[in-house]
Protein backbone atom coordinates (compact mmCIF):
# COMPACT_ATOMS: atom_id res chain seq x y z
CA UNK A 1 0.00 0.00 0.00
CA UNK A 2 2.73 2.44 1.08
CA UNK A 3 4.52 1.65 -2.39
CA UNK A 4 1.86 2.54 -4.29
CA UNK A 5 0.90 5.38 -2.03
CA UNK A 6 5.16 6.88 -2.64
CA UNK A 7 4.58 5.98 -6.66
CA UNK A 8 1.20 7.95 -6.64
CA UNK A 9 2.86 10.94 -4.86
CA UNK A 10 5.98 10.69 -7.12
CA UNK A 11 3.88 10.54 -10.26
CA UNK A 12 1.81 13.62 -9.10
CA UNK A 13 4.65 15.55 -8.30
CA UNK A 14 6.23 14.91 -11.88
CA UNK A 15 3.03 16.34 -13.34
CA UNK A 16 2.90 19.52 -11.46
CA UNK A 17 6.35 20.28 -11.40
CA UNK A 18 5.99 24.16 -11.25
CA UNK A 19 3.74 23.55 -8.70
CA UNK A 20 6.45 21.30 -7.07
CA UNK A 21 9.27 23.49 -7.21
CA UNK A 22 7.23 26.30 -5.65
CA UNK A 23 6.29 24.10 -2.27
CA UNK A 24 9.54 22.78 -2.38
CA UNK A 25 11.39 26.39 -2.64
CA UNK A 26 9.33 27.97 0.41
CA UNK A 27 8.99 25.46 2.66
CA UNK A 28 13.50 24.75 2.64
CA UNK A 29 14.19 28.32 2.68
CA UNK A 30 12.18 28.17 5.78
CA UNK A 31 13.43 25.23 7.18
CA UNK A 32 17.12 26.63 6.32
CA UNK A 33 16.23 29.97 8.40
CA UNK A 34 14.90 28.28 10.71
CA UNK A 35 17.54 25.95 11.25
CA UNK A 36 20.38 28.83 11.26
CA UNK A 37 18.80 30.75 13.67
CA UNK A 38 18.22 27.63 16.39
CA UNK A 39 21.98 26.91 15.90
CA UNK A 40 22.73 30.19 16.80
CA UNK A 41 20.72 29.94 20.06
CA UNK A 42 22.11 26.78 20.59
CA UNK A 43 25.63 27.98 20.48
CA UNK A 44 24.63 31.25 22.39
CA UNK A 45 22.88 28.41 25.11
CA UNK A 46 26.34 26.89 25.09
CA UNK A 47 28.30 29.88 26.48
CA UNK A 48 30.28 29.11 30.06
CA UNK A 49 28.44 25.64 30.44
CA UNK A 50 31.98 23.99 29.71
CA UNK A 51 33.24 24.45 33.19
CA UNK A 52 33.48 20.80 35.06
CA UNK A 53 32.62 23.05 38.61
CA UNK A 54 29.89 25.46 36.64
CA UNK A 55 27.80 25.19 39.41
CA UNK A 56 30.35 25.90 42.13
CA UNK A 57 31.44 29.30 40.57
CA UNK A 58 30.13 32.70 41.39
CA UNK A 59 31.52 36.13 40.38
CA UNK A 60 31.46 39.39 42.70
CA UNK A 61 28.83 41.77 42.33
CA UNK A 62 27.77 44.52 44.09
CA UNK A 63 24.37 47.00 43.98
CA UNK A 64 25.90 50.33 44.97
CA UNK A 65 23.00 52.91 45.90
CA UNK A 66 23.64 57.00 45.34
CA UNK A 67 22.14 59.84 47.12
CA UNK A 68 19.90 60.48 44.07
CA UNK A 69 18.52 56.83 44.33
CA UNK A 70 19.72 55.60 42.01
CA UNK A 71 21.07 51.62 41.93
CA UNK A 72 23.99 50.59 39.64
CA UNK A 73 25.60 47.41 39.28
CA UNK A 74 29.00 46.99 38.93
CA UNK A 75 31.16 43.60 38.51
CA UNK A 76 34.38 45.53 39.93
CA UNK A 77 35.28 45.09 43.33
CA UNK A 78 38.16 46.14 46.14
CA UNK A 79 40.59 43.61 46.08
CA UNK A 80 40.50 43.36 50.02
CA UNK A 81 37.25 41.91 49.61
CA UNK A 82 38.82 38.53 48.12
CA UNK A 83 41.09 38.32 50.75
CA UNK A 84 38.31 38.65 53.37
CA UNK A 85 35.44 36.57 51.76
CA UNK A 86 38.53 33.55 51.89
CA UNK A 87 39.29 34.35 55.65
CA UNK A 88 35.96 34.59 57.20
CA UNK A 89 32.78 32.72 54.98
CA UNK A 90 34.00 28.91 55.45
CA UNK A 91 32.12 28.09 52.43
CA UNK A 92 34.05 29.66 50.21
CA UNK A 93 36.30 27.73 48.77
CA UNK A 94 38.50 29.86 46.57
CA UNK A 95 38.04 33.68 45.74
CA UNK A 96 40.17 34.15 42.84
CA UNK A 97 41.24 37.96 41.66
CA UNK A 98 41.26 38.57 37.70
CA UNK A 99 41.70 41.69 36.26
CA UNK A 100 39.95 43.18 32.92
CA UNK A 101 41.39 42.03 29.78
CA UNK A 102 44.30 44.19 28.10
CA UNK A 103 46.49 43.55 24.82
CA UNK A 104 50.19 42.62 25.59
CA UNK A 105 52.86 42.45 23.24
CA UNK A 106 54.87 39.56 23.58
CA UNK A 107 58.43 39.24 22.05
CA UNK A 108 60.95 35.93 21.94
CA UNK A 109 63.23 37.01 19.72
CA UNK A 110 63.06 38.95 16.53
CA UNK A 111 58.94 37.49 16.93
CA UNK A 112 56.76 39.94 18.38
CA UNK A 113 52.90 39.00 18.89
CA UNK A 114 49.68 41.24 20.01
CA UNK A 115 48.12 39.03 22.06
CA UNK A 116 45.00 39.38 25.05
CA UNK A 117 45.38 38.09 28.77
CA UNK A 118 44.55 38.66 31.96
CA UNK A 119 46.40 38.86 35.43
CA UNK A 120 45.24 36.20 37.46
CA UNK A 121 45.58 34.72 41.03
CA UNK A 122 47.29 31.20 41.81
CA UNK A 123 44.04 29.04 41.67
CA UNK A 124 42.69 30.12 38.49
CA UNK A 125 43.42 27.08 36.66
CA UNK A 126 42.16 24.91 39.86
CA UNK A 127 38.38 26.39 39.64
CA UNK A 128 37.92 27.22 35.87
CA UNK A 129 38.03 24.38 33.19
CA UNK A 130 41.01 25.26 31.01
CA UNK A 131 42.90 22.43 30.56
CA UNK A 132 46.74 22.33 30.76
CA UNK A 133 48.79 21.05 27.94
CA UNK A 134 52.08 21.89 29.68
CA UNK A 135 52.24 22.07 33.77
CA UNK A 136 50.17 21.38 36.72
CA UNK A 137 47.21 23.35 37.64
CA UNK A 138 48.44 24.05 41.09
CA UNK A 139 51.86 25.26 40.39
CA UNK A 140 52.07 27.05 37.13
CA UNK A 141 50.83 30.51 38.77
CA UNK A 142 52.92 30.44 41.70
CA UNK A 143 55.99 32.12 40.12
CA UNK A 144 55.19 35.92 40.07
CA UNK A 145 58.09 36.09 37.01
CA UNK A 146 55.97 33.58 34.72
CA UNK A 147 53.36 33.27 32.26
CA UNK A 148 50.92 30.71 30.94
CA UNK A 149 49.93 30.64 27.05
CA UNK A 150 47.72 29.05 25.15
CA UNK A 151 48.62 26.70 22.22
CA UNK A 152 47.98 28.83 19.91
CA UNK A 153 50.97 31.76 21.08
CA UNK A 154 53.17 28.28 21.54
CA UNK A 155 53.50 27.43 18.12
CA UNK A 156 53.44 31.08 17.08
CA UNK A 157 56.70 31.74 19.57
CA UNK A 158 58.53 28.05 18.92
CA UNK A 159 57.09 26.65 15.78
CA UNK A 160 55.00 23.08 15.66
CA UNK A 161 57.43 21.54 17.88
CA UNK A 162 56.82 23.83 20.66
CA UNK A 163 55.75 20.46 23.25
CA UNK A 164 60.18 20.66 23.99
CA UNK A 165 60.65 24.08 23.54
CA UNK A 166 58.06 25.96 25.80
CA UNK A 167 58.38 25.44 28.87
CA UNK A 168 61.35 27.69 31.02
CA UNK A 169 61.79 29.59 27.74
CA UNK A 170 62.30 33.83 27.75
CA UNK A 171 59.22 36.22 26.98
CA UNK A 172 59.69 39.82 26.58
CA UNK A 173 55.95 41.62 27.82
CA UNK A 174 55.75 44.81 26.49
CA UNK A 175 59.33 45.40 25.93
CA UNK A 176 59.77 45.97 29.43
CA UNK A 177 59.64 42.52 31.53
CA UNK A 178 61.07 39.59 31.21
CA UNK A 179 58.94 36.49 32.47
CA UNK A 180 59.30 32.09 31.95
CA UNK A 181 56.57 30.32 30.46
CA UNK A 182 55.34 27.93 33.02
CA UNK A 183 52.62 26.18 31.42
CA UNK A 184 50.64 25.76 27.79
CA UNK A 185 46.79 25.48 28.36
CA UNK A 186 44.30 24.67 25.29
CA UNK A 187 42.97 27.27 23.15
CA UNK A 188 39.87 28.92 25.40
CA UNK A 189 36.46 27.91 23.21
CA UNK A 190 34.81 30.02 21.58
CA UNK A 191 31.82 29.59 24.90
CA UNK A 192 34.01 31.11 27.19
CA UNK A 193 32.96 34.96 28.20
CA UNK A 194 36.47 34.81 29.46
CA UNK A 195 38.70 35.46 26.58
CA UNK A 196 42.27 35.33 26.42
CA UNK A 197 46.05 34.20 24.96
CA UNK A 198 48.26 35.11 27.74
CA UNK A 199 48.04 34.63 31.54
CA UNK A 200 49.88 35.89 34.35
CA UNK A 201 50.43 35.83 38.00
CA UNK A 202 48.45 38.99 40.36
CA UNK A 203 51.87 39.06 42.43
CA UNK A 204 54.00 41.06 40.39
CA UNK A 205 50.72 43.13 39.17
CA UNK A 206 49.34 43.60 42.55
CA UNK A 207 53.25 44.92 44.03
CA UNK A 208 52.99 47.25 41.52
CA UNK A 209 49.74 49.21 42.13
CA UNK A 210 49.90 49.23 45.64
CA UNK A 211 46.58 51.30 45.72
CA UNK A 212 45.09 48.22 44.66
CA UNK A 213 45.02 47.52 48.23
CA UNK A 214 42.15 50.23 49.68
CA UNK A 215 38.78 49.47 49.97
CA UNK A 216 38.01 52.33 48.16
CA UNK A 217 39.21 51.12 45.21
CA UNK A 218 37.35 48.91 42.70
CA UNK A 219 39.78 48.09 39.77
CA UNK A 220 39.32 44.03 39.64
CA UNK A 221 37.06 41.05 39.29
CA UNK A 222 35.94 38.29 42.05
CA UNK A 223 35.09 34.96 41.06
CA UNK A 224 34.80 32.53 43.84
CA UNK A 225 34.33 28.64 44.35
CA UNK A 226 31.59 27.84 46.60
CA UNK A 227 31.76 24.21 48.53
CA UNK A 228 29.43 22.12 46.60
CA UNK A 229 26.57 21.91 49.20
CA UNK A 230 26.68 25.91 50.23
CA UNK A 231 23.44 27.60 50.20
CA UNK A 232 24.40 30.84 48.18
CA UNK A 233 21.60 32.60 49.77
CA UNK A 234 23.46 32.48 53.66
CA UNK A 235 26.51 33.44 51.82
CA UNK A 236 25.02 36.55 50.47
CA UNK A 237 23.49 37.55 53.95
CA UNK A 238 27.24 37.08 55.33
CA UNK A 239 28.66 39.01 52.69
CA UNK A 240 26.35 41.79 51.89
CA UNK A 241 28.02 45.05 53.80
CA UNK A 242 31.52 43.89 53.87
CA UNK A 243 32.34 46.77 51.91
CA UNK A 244 30.53 49.04 54.12
CA UNK A 245 32.31 47.88 57.24
CA UNK A 246 35.56 48.77 55.65
CA UNK A 247 34.46 51.82 53.99
CA UNK A 248 32.30 55.12 54.66
CA UNK A 249 29.40 55.92 52.01
CA UNK A 250 30.09 53.14 50.26
CA UNK A 251 26.25 52.37 49.91
CA UNK A 252 27.42 49.07 48.50
CA UNK A 253 25.58 45.29 48.74
CA UNK A 254 27.79 42.77 47.73
CA UNK A 255 26.53 39.39 46.01
CA UNK A 256 27.12 36.28 44.41
CA UNK A 257 25.91 36.16 40.76
CA UNK A 258 25.88 32.47 39.37
CA UNK A 259 28.48 32.45 36.57
CA UNK A 260 27.49 30.50 34.23
CA UNK A 261 24.72 32.72 33.88
CA UNK A 262 26.62 35.90 33.29
CA UNK A 263 26.68 35.76 29.43
CA UNK A 264 22.65 35.46 29.65
CA UNK A 265 21.11 36.44 33.07
CA UNK A 266 23.48 39.80 33.98
CA UNK A 267 21.07 43.22 33.29
CA UNK A 268 20.57 44.80 36.10
CA UNK A 269 18.06 47.67 37.03
CA UNK A 270 17.45 49.58 40.11
CA UNK A 271 19.29 46.22 41.92
CA UNK A 272 17.03 44.18 40.50
CA UNK A 273 17.90 41.09 37.72
CA UNK A 274 15.49 42.12 34.86
CA UNK A 275 17.44 39.84 32.07
CA UNK A 276 20.05 40.06 29.91
CA UNK A 277 20.62 38.31 26.43
CA UNK A 278 18.40 35.46 27.35
CA UNK A 279 15.68 38.13 26.04
CA UNK A 280 17.17 38.14 22.75
CA UNK A 281 17.16 34.40 22.74
CA UNK A 282 13.66 33.59 23.21
CA UNK A 283 12.16 36.45 20.48
CA UNK A 284 14.81 34.84 18.55
CA UNK A 285 13.27 31.48 19.16
CA UNK A 286 9.92 32.15 18.06
CA UNK A 287 11.19 33.43 15.19
CA UNK A 288 11.46 29.86 13.67
CA UNK A 289 8.37 28.71 14.19
CA UNK A 290 6.69 31.89 12.57
CA UNK A 291 8.79 30.96 10.05
CA UNK A 292 7.98 27.49 9.35
CA UNK A 293 3.96 28.68 10.18
CA UNK A 294 4.09 30.82 7.21
CA UNK A 295 5.98 28.34 4.81
CA UNK A 296 3.18 25.81 6.06
CA UNK A 297 0.20 28.49 5.32
CA UNK A 298 1.59 28.82 2.10
CA UNK A 299 1.54 24.93 1.69
CA UNK A 300 -1.79 24.96 2.41
CA UNK A 301 -3.00 27.64 0.46
CA UNK A 302 -1.38 26.21 -2.36
CA UNK A 303 -2.53 22.60 -1.52
CA UNK A 304 -6.72 24.03 -1.45
CA UNK A 305 -6.38 25.96 -4.58
CA UNK A 306 -5.74 23.40 -6.66
CA UNK A 307 -8.05 20.69 -4.59
CA UNK A 308 -10.32 20.71 -7.54
CA UNK A 309 -7.36 19.35 -10.17
CA UNK A 310 -7.32 16.32 -8.33
CA UNK A 311 -11.38 15.90 -7.52
CA UNK A 312 -11.89 13.15 -10.32
CA UNK A 313 -8.62 11.33 -8.79
CA UNK A 314 -10.44 11.17 -5.25
CA UNK A 315 -13.59 10.35 -6.95
CA UNK A 316 -12.39 7.52 -8.98
CA UNK A 317 -10.48 6.06 -6.09
CA UNK A 318 -13.56 6.09 -3.61
CA UNK A 319 -15.56 4.74 -6.00
CA UNK A 320 -13.29 1.73 -6.15
CA UNK A 321 -12.99 1.35 -2.65
CA UNK A 322 -10.32 3.49 -1.00
CA UNK A 323 -11.63 4.75 2.43
CA UNK A 324 -11.45 8.06 4.00
CA UNK A 325 -8.88 7.33 5.73
CA UNK A 326 -6.76 5.91 2.73
CA UNK A 327 -7.10 9.31 0.55
CA UNK A 328 -6.01 11.13 4.11
CA UNK A 329 -3.30 8.96 4.49
CA UNK A 330 -1.94 9.29 1.14
CA UNK A 331 -2.08 13.02 1.17
CA UNK A 332 -0.63 13.20 4.20
CA UNK A 333 2.03 11.07 2.89
CA UNK A 334 2.65 13.66 0.08
CA UNK A 335 3.03 16.24 2.48
CA UNK A 336 5.49 14.25 4.07
CA UNK A 337 7.53 13.25 1.51
CA UNK A 338 7.85 17.38 0.66
CA UNK A 339 8.72 18.32 3.52
CA UNK A 340 11.53 15.68 3.87
CA UNK A 341 12.34 16.88 0.08
CA UNK A 342 12.93 20.49 1.13
CA UNK A 343 14.43 19.48 4.40
CA UNK A 344 17.17 17.87 2.52
CA UNK A 345 17.24 21.23 0.35
CA UNK A 346 17.41 23.28 3.34
CA UNK A 347 20.48 21.28 4.79
CA UNK A 348 22.24 21.98 1.41
CA UNK A 349 20.99 25.33 2.16
CA UNK A 350 22.23 25.41 5.55
CA UNK A 351 25.80 23.98 5.01
CA UNK A 352 26.32 26.92 1.93
CA UNK A 353 25.27 29.70 4.11
CA UNK A 354 27.10 28.77 7.35
CA UNK A 355 30.03 30.90 6.70
CA UNK A 356 28.45 33.89 5.94
CA UNK A 357 26.59 33.49 8.88
CA UNK A 358 29.63 32.75 11.12
CA UNK A 359 30.97 36.03 9.91
CA UNK A 360 28.01 38.10 10.39
CA UNK A 361 26.94 36.34 14.05
CA UNK A 362 30.90 36.16 14.97
CA UNK A 363 30.45 33.16 15.66
CA UNK A 364 32.28 29.48 14.73
CA UNK A 365 29.38 27.08 14.48
CA UNK A 366 30.31 24.05 12.97
CA UNK A 367 27.58 21.36 12.18
CA UNK A 368 28.04 17.28 13.15
CA UNK A 369 25.87 15.59 10.78
CA UNK A 370 26.43 12.75 12.59
CA UNK A 371 25.49 13.70 16.37
CA UNK A 372 22.31 12.15 16.89
CA UNK A 373 20.82 15.13 18.93
CA UNK A 374 20.98 17.37 15.56
CA UNK A 375 20.00 14.18 13.12
CA UNK A 376 16.83 14.01 15.48
CA UNK A 377 16.02 17.65 15.63
CA UNK A 378 16.23 17.75 12.05
CA UNK A 379 13.51 14.56 12.13
CA UNK A 380 11.49 16.21 14.15
CA UNK A 381 11.70 19.38 12.45
CA UNK A 382 10.76 18.07 9.11
CA UNK A 383 7.74 15.72 10.59
CA UNK A 384 6.28 18.83 11.84
CA UNK A 385 6.21 20.99 9.09
CA UNK A 386 5.04 18.01 7.09
CA UNK A 387 2.42 17.67 9.47
CA UNK A 388 0.75 20.87 10.29
CA UNK A 389 1.12 21.91 6.13
CA UNK A 390 -0.82 18.60 5.52
CA UNK A 391 -3.44 17.74 7.91
CA UNK A 392 -6.02 20.47 6.63
CA UNK A 393 -5.36 19.71 2.84
CA UNK A 394 -5.26 16.10 3.85
CA UNK A 395 -8.56 16.51 5.39
CA UNK A 396 -10.21 18.44 3.04
CA UNK A 397 -9.59 15.98 0.49
CA UNK A 398 -10.63 12.85 1.88
CA UNK A 399 -13.52 14.19 3.09
CA UNK A 400 -14.79 15.14 -0.73
CA UNK A 401 -18.34 13.95 -1.49
CA UNK A 402 -17.66 11.10 -4.50
CA UNK A 403 -21.61 12.18 -6.20
CA UNK A 404 -20.82 15.68 -6.39
CA UNK A 405 -16.78 15.30 -7.75
CA UNK A 406 -18.41 12.76 -10.04
CA UNK A 407 -20.98 15.65 -11.13
CA UNK A 408 -18.81 18.46 -11.41
CA UNK A 409 -20.42 20.59 -8.98
CA UNK A 410 -17.42 19.83 -6.13
CA UNK A 411 -16.66 24.18 -6.78
CA UNK A 412 -20.24 24.93 -5.28
CA UNK A 413 -20.54 22.16 -2.64
CA UNK A 414 -17.04 23.34 -0.73
CA UNK A 415 -17.37 25.76 1.93
CA UNK A 416 -13.97 25.96 2.84
CA UNK A 417 -13.13 29.53 1.26
CA UNK A 418 -13.19 31.38 4.59
CA UNK A 419 -10.87 29.45 6.22
CA UNK A 420 -8.62 29.34 3.38
CA UNK A 421 -8.93 33.44 3.27
CA UNK A 422 -8.13 33.49 7.21
CA UNK A 423 -4.98 31.75 6.91
CA UNK A 424 -3.60 34.08 4.16
CA UNK A 425 -4.56 37.19 6.19
CA UNK A 426 -2.77 35.48 9.26
CA UNK A 427 0.22 34.31 6.58
CA UNK A 428 0.19 37.81 5.67
CA UNK A 429 0.12 39.29 9.32
CA UNK A 430 3.23 37.10 10.57
CA UNK A 431 5.09 38.51 7.49
CA UNK A 432 4.16 41.72 8.00
CA UNK A 433 5.32 41.82 11.55
CA UNK A 434 8.93 40.09 10.65
CA UNK A 435 9.12 43.13 7.99
CA UNK A 436 8.32 45.65 11.09
CA UNK A 437 10.66 44.02 13.51
CA UNK A 438 13.56 44.01 11.03
CA UNK A 439 13.14 47.39 10.25
CA UNK A 440 12.71 48.30 14.24
CA UNK A 441 16.34 46.62 14.14
CA UNK A 442 17.87 48.49 10.83
CA UNK A 443 16.60 51.36 12.24
CA UNK A 444 18.14 51.49 16.01
CA UNK A 445 21.74 50.10 14.00
CA UNK A 446 21.75 52.84 12.08
CA UNK A 447 20.61 55.40 14.86
CA UNK A 448 23.62 54.12 16.66
CA UNK A 449 25.90 54.15 13.53
CA UNK A 450 25.13 57.91 13.61
CA UNK A 451 24.15 59.25 16.91
CA UNK A 452 26.31 62.21 17.43
CA UNK A 453 29.10 61.10 20.42
CA UNK A 454 30.23 64.75 20.79
CA UNK A 455 33.55 63.50 19.19
CA UNK A 456 34.59 62.79 15.78
CA UNK A 457 35.82 59.17 15.32
CA UNK A 458 36.71 59.49 11.85
CA UNK A 459 40.07 59.11 10.74
CA UNK A 460 40.74 58.60 14.29
CA UNK A 461 43.55 55.65 15.27
CA UNK A 462 43.54 54.72 18.67
CA UNK A 463 46.78 52.52 20.08
CA UNK A 464 48.36 51.81 23.38
CA UNK A 465 51.71 53.04 24.33
CA UNK A 466 53.53 50.42 25.45
CA UNK A 467 57.17 50.21 27.40
CA UNK A 468 59.78 52.97 26.56
CA UNK A 469 57.45 54.67 24.50
CA UNK A 470 55.15 56.19 27.76
CA UNK A 471 58.76 58.06 29.18
CA UNK A 472 59.50 59.05 25.62
CA UNK A 473 55.79 60.15 24.38
CA UNK A 474 57.08 63.86 23.44
CA UNK A 475 59.66 62.87 21.18
CA UNK A 476 57.46 59.76 19.78
CA UNK A 477 54.62 62.50 19.38
CA UNK A 478 57.17 65.08 17.50
CA UNK A 479 58.30 61.97 14.95
CA UNK A 480 54.68 60.71 14.58
CA UNK A 481 53.32 64.98 13.97
CA UNK A 482 56.69 64.98 10.97
CA UNK A 483 54.48 62.38 8.98
CA UNK A 484 52.59 63.56 5.69
CA UNK A 485 48.93 62.81 6.74
CA UNK A 486 49.05 62.97 10.66
CA UNK A 487 47.11 65.62 12.02
CA UNK A 488 47.03 65.50 15.43
CA UNK A 489 49.20 63.69 18.31
CA UNK A 490 47.34 63.15 22.38
CA UNK A 491 47.08 60.29 24.92
CA UNK A 492 44.50 59.77 27.58
CA UNK A 493 43.99 57.05 29.85
CA UNK A 494 40.90 55.31 28.41
CA UNK A 495 38.96 54.92 25.04
CA UNK A 496 36.81 57.98 25.07
CA UNK A 497 34.16 56.00 23.68
CA UNK A 498 34.13 53.18 26.94
CA UNK A 499 35.35 54.89 30.04
CA UNK A 500 35.34 52.44 32.95
CA UNK A 501 36.85 54.72 35.24
CA UNK A 502 34.63 56.49 37.82
CA UNK A 503 34.40 58.06 41.17
CA UNK A 504 32.00 59.68 43.78
CA UNK A 505 35.51 62.22 45.34
CA UNK A 506 35.24 64.85 42.98
CA UNK A 507 33.84 68.14 45.26
CA UNK A 508 32.88 71.65 44.96
CA UNK A 509 31.73 74.96 47.14
CA UNK A 510 28.05 73.85 47.82
CA UNK A 511 28.05 70.27 47.05
CA UNK A 512 26.22 68.18 49.85
CA UNK A 513 28.91 66.42 51.56
CA UNK A 514 26.65 63.46 51.77
CA UNK A 515 25.90 63.37 48.12
CA UNK A 516 27.37 60.66 46.06
CA UNK A 517 27.75 61.64 42.48
CA UNK A 518 28.98 59.00 40.13
CA UNK A 519 31.64 60.95 37.83
CA UNK A 520 33.27 59.15 34.97
CA UNK A 521 36.96 60.45 34.62
CA UNK A 522 39.12 60.58 31.60
CA UNK A 523 43.13 61.07 32.39
CA UNK A 524 43.95 62.86 29.13
CA UNK A 525 46.97 64.91 27.40
CA UNK A 526 47.51 68.56 25.55
CA UNK A 527 45.58 68.24 22.04
CA UNK A 528 43.03 65.78 23.29
CA UNK A 529 39.72 68.27 22.42
CA UNK A 530 41.58 69.01 19.03
CA UNK A 531 42.33 65.83 17.81
CA UNK A 532 39.01 64.67 19.16
CA UNK A 533 37.16 67.66 17.41
CA UNK A 534 35.37 68.17 20.73
CA UNK A 535 33.39 71.39 21.07
CA UNK A 536 34.10 73.83 23.65
CA UNK A 537 31.24 76.00 25.01
CA UNK A 538 32.67 77.52 27.51
CA UNK A 539 36.48 77.78 28.70
CA UNK A 540 39.83 76.64 26.70
CA UNK A 541 41.68 73.12 26.56
CA UNK A 542 44.38 72.49 28.31
CA UNK A 543 47.53 74.09 26.85
CA UNK A 544 51.49 73.70 27.41
CA UNK A 545 51.32 77.29 27.89
CA UNK A 546 50.00 77.06 31.20
CA UNK A 547 51.64 75.04 33.78
CA UNK A 548 49.14 75.04 36.55
CA UNK A 549 46.92 73.22 33.75
CA UNK A 550 48.02 69.66 35.32
CA UNK A 551 45.49 70.78 37.90
CA UNK A 552 42.83 71.81 35.57
CA UNK A 553 39.65 69.79 34.48
CA UNK A 554 37.66 70.28 31.81
CA UNK A 555 34.18 68.91 31.96
CA UNK A 556 30.99 68.32 30.34
CA UNK A 557 27.69 70.31 30.24
CA UNK A 558 26.22 67.11 32.08
CA UNK A 559 28.83 67.94 35.21
CA UNK A 560 27.90 72.00 34.44
CA UNK A 561 24.37 71.49 35.04
CA UNK A 562 24.85 68.50 38.09
CA UNK A 563 27.21 71.50 40.21
CA UNK A 564 24.45 73.97 39.36
CA UNK A 565 26.96 76.96 38.66
CA UNK A 566 25.59 79.06 35.79
CA UNK A 567 29.53 79.59 34.87
CA UNK A 568 31.65 76.89 36.36
CA UNK A 569 34.82 78.18 34.69
CA UNK A 570 37.35 78.54 37.54
CA UNK A 571 35.46 77.18 40.40
CA UNK A 572 37.46 74.20 42.24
Amino acid sequence: MFHNYFKTALRSFWRQKGYTLINISGLSVGLACSILILLWVQDELKVDQFHEQGPQLYQVMRHVTFSDGQIYTWMSQPMPLAQMMEKEIPEVLDAELVNWSNDYLIRVGDQAFRESGHVVDSAFFEIFTFPLIVGEASEVLKDPASIVISESVAIKCFGPDWRNKALGQILTVNNDEEVKVSGVFRDVPDHSTLRFDVVFPIGRFLSKNKWLEHWGNSSLQIFVRLAENADVNQVNQKITDMIDKNHQHANAQVFLHPYQDIYLRSNFRDGKLVGGRIDYLRIFSLVPLVILVIAAINFMNLATARSGKRAREIGVRKVVGASKSAVFQQFMGESMMLSFFSMSVAVLLVELALPAFNEMMDKTIAVNYLSPVYLLSLLGIALFTGFISGVYPALMLASFNVVNVLKGTLAYQFKGALLRQGLVVFQFTLSILLIIGTLTIYQQIHFIRTKNLGLDKDNLLYLQLEGPMQEQYETFRTELLRQPGILSVTTSSQDPLSVGNNTTDPTWEGKDPNSQILISIINANYDFVETMKMELVAGRSHSRDYGTDTANYIINEVTAKVIGKENPIGIT
